[in-house]
This record gives structure tokens, sequence and C-alpha cells, in this order.
């Protein structure tokens, strides 16, 4: 499933479509574009629409417009903020049905009067709700849905997500408290609120609810699948995109004229112009989405993880045929879907957050493991212990034990990766 509002699933619904033949073929979207995911809930094209416009050539029958489903059908809105974690910078956002403010996507901002008081140049600055820097007391995550309806719907998809986590690193703790609607501090209340998409808050907060949508809504065609869920559990554990962490450009490259206009209001974009040089307020409201976050709370650390569940894929919000995102290196492409699991580097920056849960377990067993996989054994003694021929020879790091084939420290490095903690280079 792609993660290009697939993830979030929130491309424009049709009546915001720029009206010109060129972006009639650019923006509307190909069912063909959206493998394993169900078209039959996508909206088939109204040649009403296009009154005017030169379709010759243009089979309107095999095109559709996905539904705003992340927005539910709301638009999306611009607040230039001043705030001590997201900086200072543009950002869009829509407001949910229980008027939260969703930013990057999919990230709760808090409810919509924290985000106002935070525009830039607001006089007073209410303290943002949702912080992010907090962890979950003893790495243990309190959840509760907010009716025994909705647990019924999508019980089955958090399970997985949460299973999927506590495999990874067990020493995460998931307990579910009785469904209620009311909003509790420090408790993450899950929704499936229709139209609402896929969010979370980031990270915990002991002074204010927590919350989680994963919207199953038929009828508006939205759809947070598994890998959708697992990303969305990743925000609440308080990770962030890795594709909006400062260092970005050195590794992959945001390509603003590849960006989806999607302007919204009826209007459209100037001739020659994209989303590089646009000037048109209701288009290209997703290049904030593509923003760096530079607050030193966030881990950024290790190397670039372009494998991470919290990467976006190449092909979000891109125009038709196009990428967004593209690796600067050719072997390693950015994924054209969204991660269906936790990679180490998720794995380890959790680890770091909770590191009176999991430092422990990962001392006990001494990880990350003192070796490092090298194949074949850099010496031409093999791993034997050191002779009287040879007696300033040691044996090096990949031979553990006298392990010739690297056993020995694969095996530790697994144990490490089996208890949730960092297993260092594979």
């Amino acid at each position: 499933m792609l993660f290009s509002l697939v993830f979030l699933l929130g491309l424009a619904a049709a009546a915001t479509v720029n009206l010109t033949r060129a972006n009639v073929k650019s923006e509307l979207i190909s069912p063909a574009k959206f493998g394993g995911i169900d078209t039959g809930k996508f909206k088939p094209i109204n040649p009403s629409l296009f009154k005017g416009v030169d379709l010759s050539g243009i089979d309107l029958s095999k095109i559709h417009t996905v539904p705003n489903l992340i927005l539910g059908e709301r638009p999306l809105r611009n607040a230039k903020i001043s705030d001590p974690l997201f900086g200072d910078r543009q950002v869009s956002y829509f407001v949910t049905s229980n008027n939260l403010a969703i930013i990057d996507g999919d990230v709760a901002y808090g409810p919509v009067s924290s985000l106002l008081a935070h525009r830039s140049g607001a006089k007073s600055k209410e303290k943002r709700a949702f912080s992010g820097k907090d962890t979950w007391p003893n790495a243990e995550v309190k959840y509760k849905y907010d009716s025994a309806a909705t647990a019924s719907s999508i019980q089955n998809l958090v399970n997985d997500a949460i299973n999927d986590w506590q495999t990874a690193a067990p020493w995460l703790r998931f307990t579910r408290l009785p469904d209620s609607a009311t909003w509790t501090n420090g408790v993450l209340t899950i929704t499936s609120n229709g139209c609402d998409g896929c969010w979370a808050t980031l990270g915990y907060s002991a002074t204010e609810p927590l919350h989680m949508n994963l919207g199953t809504n038929g009828a508006c065609g939205d759809s947070c699948g598994g890998p959708v869920a697992l990303h969305e559990f990743g925000h609440v554990l308080g990770l962030y995109h890795e594709h909006q962490r400062p260092d970005r450009e050195a590794h992959v490259q945001y390509h603003c004229e590849n960006l989806a206009p999607l302007c919204q209001n009826g209007k459209f974009m100037a001739k020659n112009t994209n989303c590089c040089n646009n000037v048109e307020p209701d288009c290209c409201k997703h290049t904030s989405d593509f923003g760096f976050i530079n607050d030193s709370s966030l881990d950024w650390s290790g190397a670039y993880d372009i494998n991470s569940l919290m990467h976006y894929p190449g092909s979000l919000f891109a125009l038709a045929g196009t990428n967004t995102l593209t690796s600067s290196n050719p072997a390693v492409p950015v994924p054209v879907s969204n991660a269906a699991s936790v990679s180490p580097m998720d794995l380890d920056r959790v680890c770091k957050r909770n590191v009176l849960e999991c430092k422990p377990v990962c001392k006990q067993i001494q990880c990350p493991p003192p070796c490092d996989i090298v194949k074949p054994c850099p010496n031409s003694h093999g791993c034997r212990p050191p002779t009287r021929f040879d007696p300033d020879w040691t044996p090096p790091p990949c031979c553990v034990g006298g392990d010739d084939d690297n056993g020995s420290c694969r095996k530790w490095k697994n144990k490490c990766k089996a208890h949730g903690c960092p297993s260092g280079p594979s």
C-alpha cells in the first residue's frame, strides 16, 4: 500500500482539481498507481467538472480521484507557527471532528486553539499540549477505545501493531483500560472517526489526554492498514518523521517541482509554475510536510534511516509518475511504500527514550555486542588462538569463540535484537 496519502490518504477530491489539460493528466490518479488498494472506493471522474477543458486523448473512465480521506473533506489551512519543538516555520493543518489540529500529515499538534496561540506574532503563547519530549512512565502505554464499537472495528489492527512493537522491544508494555469516550490525561484514546484519517499524538503527556485515530470508513475510502497503525504507534512512542530530520538533503532529496499542487477553493496554478515557485496560497499546501524539524529533544542521531517506518515513501504527494523524494545513493532507493516493520534504528531510538527499561536488559546481555560481522575472516590464520609462532596475532572482532563463519557474533546480535536492544551493524 502506498504511503503517499494512502498512508495518509489525503489527495484532493475532484472538486479541487486544477482545471487545465496538463493537470487533468498529471494530478488525477489512475487506480493502477495504487497497487493493493481497493480502488472501488475511489470516486469516478465527473466529466462535467472539465467543461471547456481539452480532454482529447484522455480516457476519463480510467481515471479516478482519491477521496480526501485524511481531511475528511476538510480543507487544509496554513499557519506560520513559532514553537519550541517544531520551530519557526509554515505548517499546513486540518481540523478533526474532535477539534484537534493535525500537522505534517498525521501528527496531532493539540487543540486548534493551541496551534493558533502559537502563530508567529501571537500575543499569548499557551503551553502546547503534546510536547513529544516526555516518555511513557515505565515504558508502559496505557490506552483505551472510545467505545465498544470502535474496539470491535479496529482492535485486530491495533493488536497487530502492538504485537509487532513488543516483538521488536519486549520491554515495552501496552495496557488496555476499559472503553470510554471520556478523555483522560496520560491515557491514549483510540478512535475510528469517519473520514478523520490516520494520525496520533507525539510522545506522552501526564497533563493532557492523548489521541490516535485509525479511520476505516469505507464511505470515504478511509483505509488505515497495518503499516499505518505501526507508524502511528511510532509517533505515540515519541518518534518523528525520518525525512524531516535536519540532514535529510545529504541523503535524500526533496523535489518541489514534483509536488502535486492539489489546489483548493477552485484555485489553480499560474502557467509555467510549480510548487517550487508557487504564489497561490490555496495550492501546494503539502510543501510544509517536507520541512525540517531542528529541535534537539528529538533524536536524530545515527545514520539516516531510509528504511525507517517513520520515513515517507518516494511518491508521497507526488504528481503521477514522479517522486517527491529520491535517494542520493541509487543503490539504496527511497521505498515506494510504507515500511511494514520496525527498523533497527527505530528500535535504538525508542530504547534511548526508555533507557531505564531498555538498558538494564541490554547491559545484562552485553548489547550492543563487542563484535562486527566480517566475512570471510580477514586473516589467513582464520580464528584460531595465538600460537608461539605468532604470539602477537589477535583474532579479528568477527571471530568470537573460535567461530570461523561468524556464527557466534551473529547469534549475539540476534539475541540483542530479540530483546529490543541496539545490535550494532548487521
